[in-house]
C-alpha cells in the first residue's frame, strides 16, 4: 500500500543523522518539505485519484535526496562543480536500497525513479508510459515553483549561485536566453544577475496552466524582483533597467498566458 504518511515518517528518520545546524542541510530539507505539499496541490489540481496524490506527494519529498550526498561530500548546491543530484539521488534510493525503506511498493518504483532523475534535465527523456510522464512533468512544475518561494525566505547570497558585483551588467546571451523564450543555458551564468534570468524563465517551461496560474496568484515575479534588488545593490542605472524590463516582460508573459497545453493532451 502507497503512503505519503510513511515515507515522510521514514524521512524525518533519515535526515536524523545529518546536522541541523549546516544552513545548506536546513534550508534543503525545507524545501523538499514544501516541494511535497506544492506537488501533492498540483496533483488535485489535476484531478487525480487518491494513488497518483499519494504518488506526487512522495516524489516531492524523494526528489532532492542526492542533494545529501552533494552536500556532504562537496559542499555546494552547483552540480557543475560536484555531481548532478538527482543521479546522486537515484543512485542512493536505487543502487543503494533506500528506496525500500521509503517506499514498501516495489510497483511505484519505475514512475519514482524516472521522475526524480528526470527532474533537472533540459528535457525529460523519451519514451515513458502515460503515468510516468505525468509524475516527471508535476514534479518539474512543483520544483520550479518552490525555487520562487525559496527566493522570498532564505537568504539570497545561497540562492542565487551566481557570484554579486555591484558594477555588473547581464550577460547578454543570457538575455537572448531569455527573451527566446528559452532556459537559460547554464554556461551563461557569471554573476547572480545571471541567474536572477535564469529563474525569471522557469516561466516558460511549465506544463500546467493551473501551476502557473499558482505562480501568478502568489505574485512571485514581482516579489521576487523586489527582494533581490533590496538584497544586492547595483550601480550601474542600466543594469536595473534590464532586470526590471526583464521582470515586466515575464510578469507579462504570465497575466497574458490563455493556454498552456494540458499534459493529457500532449501524452504520446
Amino acid at each position: 500500500m502507497l503512503s505519503s504518511e510513511y515515507t515522510y515518517k521514514q524521512f524525518n528518520n533519515f535526515i536524523k543523522k545529518y546536522d541541523m545546524n549546516n544552513k545548506m542541510i536546513k534550508l534543503k530539507i525545507a524545501h523538499m518539505i514544501r516541494v511535497m505539499n506544492i506537488n501533492k496541490q498540483f496533483a488535485i489540481f489535476q484531478n487525480l485519484d487518491k494513488e497518483n496524490i499519494e504518488l506526487a506527494t512522495i516524489i516531492g519529498l524523494l526528489h532532492d535526496i542526492g542533494r545529501f550526498v552533494q552536500i556532504e561530500k562537496y559542499n555546494t548546491f552547483i552540480d557543475s562543480q560536484s555531481v548532478n543530484h538527482s543521479i546522486a539521488g537515484v543512485e542512493l534510493l536505487f543502487k543503494d536500497g533506500y528506496i525500500e525503506y521509503f517506499v514498501e511498493d516495489s510497483k511505484y518504483y519505475y514512475t519514482i525513479e524516472k521522475a526524480i532523475s528526470n527532474h533537472n534535465k533540459i528535457e525529460i527523456e523519451d519514451g515513458l508510459d502515460e503515468i510516468t510522464l505525468l509524475h516527471s512533468k508535476l514534479i518539474r512544475d512543483a520544483d520550479k515553483t518552490d525555487i520562487y518561494e525559496v527566493t522570498l525566505i532564505e537568504n539570497l547570497s545561497t540562492v542565487f549561485v551566481g557570484k554579486y558585483n555591484p558594477n555588473a551588467k547581464i550577460n547578454s546571451k543570457a538575455l537572448e536566453d531569455f527573451y527566446s523564450h528559452r532556459m537559460v543555458n547554464n554556461v551563461n551564468l557569471q554573476t547572480n544577475l545571471d541567474d536572477y534570468i535564469r529563474i525569471l524563465a522557469f516561466i516558460y517551461n511549465y506544463y500546467f496552466i493551473e501551476d502557473l496560474k499558482y505562480v501568478k496568484d502568489k505574485n512571485y515575479i514581482i516579489r521576487m524582483y523586489e527582494r533581490f534588488l533590496d538584497c544586492f545593490k547595483f550601480n550601474n542605472t542600466e543594469t536595473v533597467k534590464e532586470l526590471k524590463k526583464a521582470t515586466e516582460y515575464a510578469n507579462s508573459y504570465i497575466n497574458k498566458k490563455e493556454e498552456i497545453p494540458s499534459l493529457i493532451s500532449r501524452v504520446k
